[in-house]
């Protein structure tokens, strides 16, 4: 009988990842993944060497970073700050900051402007490493779209919202390249 523990997904991933960081060290690499990616776990192990961009769910626990007070000699140092409100209630609050952003391929539409608000906070879950990540909440103003968010573990967290969202559109290209060349194969033929 093989007792071999079943390896998870993110953990191929981290290892593929930090392999391709170790064959080019002097690259700054941005890896672009869907949301079975958006995983604490692996986030934490790569962000000092890759930046992960991904879709995050609307209804993450988020939280402001932990407060950094010299004043205060405590035992044990808190991970994290005061919780967020989730995305959704960004989403609905009427004092949320929309900022207008002009995406190239968007749902294949060669240029959409889209609605953005962004901030930085401590993505946490109990006994996982506190993350820090730029979120990006994404709604599209013809309604067209879902409300979507978006996060990136760069490292600086500046990265604007375009960028963000520029590189998560560019993983679908080569697939749609592909899909569009097969479609004019089944037609010629």
């Amino acid at each position: 009988m093989h007792c071999k523990r079943h390896k998870k997904l993110t953990d191929w991933a981290r290892t593929a990842i930090l392999q391709t960081k170790r064959w080019l060290p002097t690259r700054d690499l941005v890896f672009v993944a869907d949301s079975g990616f958006a995983a604490i776990d692996l986030i934490a192990a790569v962000r000092q060497h890759v930046c992960l961009i991904t879709r995050l769910r609307l209804d993450a626990n988020l939280f402001k970073p932990a407060p950094n007070d010299a004043r205060v000699s405590v035992a044990v140092p808190p991970l994290k700050g005061r919780h967020l409100p989730k995305r959704n209630a960004v989403l609905d609050n009427p004092k949320t900051r929309w900022t207008t952003t002009s995406v190239s391929h968007w749902y294949n539409a060669q240029q959409r402007a889209l609605l953005t608000a962004t901030g930085t906070a401590v993505w946490y879950h109990s006994g996982l490493p506190p993350v820090p990540i730029r979120w990006v909440l994404v709604r599209d103003p013809s309604g067209e779209h879902d409300p979507q968010a978006f996060l990136s573990s760069a490292r600086n967290l500046n990265a604007i919202p375009a960028t963000i969202l520029g590189w998560f559109v560019s993983r679908c290209r080569p697939i749609q390249t592909y899909c569009a060349s097969l479609r004019q194969l089944v037609r010629s033929s």
